[in-house]
């Protein structure tokens, strides 16, 4: 089996000093022979199993093959996964978020092509929700907000509590924004941190009636919560670019 594959790992584009706003991409022609299967991390895996020539990581997502392009090069048909990433039931509870093909000889690997450049209108939708390379922007700013609310709170009243709550839920959404920048499927701390601020702050606008700042915060907890909710249901992209 010959496949054509990314040869930036998981799909991702590589970004290289000079070319701030280029993006670039290689394209393998790859030789799998017979693979083996896995859907958790083996770090004994250094070369392919016996009686095997690669290993397939069977991802909770793959491209739809109802959209595969066939290809001939070289006298060769080769297999072209260009479809949109599909959830895979069978493979939902892998340990790896999309399929990736290894193969330990380089002999079975040959560059085919290399693309650069990422379309304009991606770069804008990257810009509208909030990403700006690797970095998790809107996270980071609701973690800035909370922390300064808390700052404001006891400066006008006084009060540790607010203080204290500022800095520990502020501190936690940055770690959380952080964990988003380095992967976008790192959501989950920083989604419950979301929840659980959301729950605390709108009890408190309940009681109290007063929009801020606790009614600020749980708006922006309901929003956050919901932009990472999109996000594990599938409705927005996990790729950083």
């Amino acid at each position: 089996m010959t496949r054509l594959a990314s040869g930036c790992a998981s799909g991702h584009w590589g970004v290289f000093s000079g070319e701030q706003n280029t993006r670039f991409m290689f394209l393998a022609e790859v030789a799998l022979g017979k693979s083996k299967e896995i859907r958790q991390s083996d770090p004994s895996l250094t070369k392919a199993p016996p009686g095997f020539d690669s290993v397939v990581a069977r991802g909770q997502k793959e491209p739809d093959s109802k959209q595969d392009v066939k290809l001939e090069l070289d006298g060769r048909k080769v297999t072209v996964p260009v479809g949109k990433p599909v959830p895979q039931p069978k493979f939902k509870d892998s340990h790896f978020y999309q399929s990736e093909y290894l193969v330990y000889n380089e002999h079975q690997a040959r560059l085919r092509f290399l693309l650069k450049n990422l379309p304009p209108f991606s770069l804008q939708v990257n810009k509208m929700i909030g990403r700006s390379n690797n970095n998790d922007v809107i996270g980071y700013a609701y973690a800035l907000t909370v922390t300064v609310g808390g700052a404001i709170g006891y400066l006008k009243a006084g009060s540790l509590p607010s203080l204290g709550a500022g800095l520990l839920f502020g501190t936690a959404l940055c770690y959380g924004a952080y964990q988003i920048s380095e992967n976008p499927r790192n959501y989950q701390f920083s989604l419950g941190t979301s929840i659980l601020l959301g729950a605390f702050m709108g009890a408190r606008f309940y009681n109290s009636g007063k929009f801020m700042p606790a009614g600020l915060i749980a708006t922006l907890s309901v929003l956050n919560a919901g932009r990472l909710g999109a996000r594990a249901m599938g409705w927005l992209p996990d790729s950083r670019y």
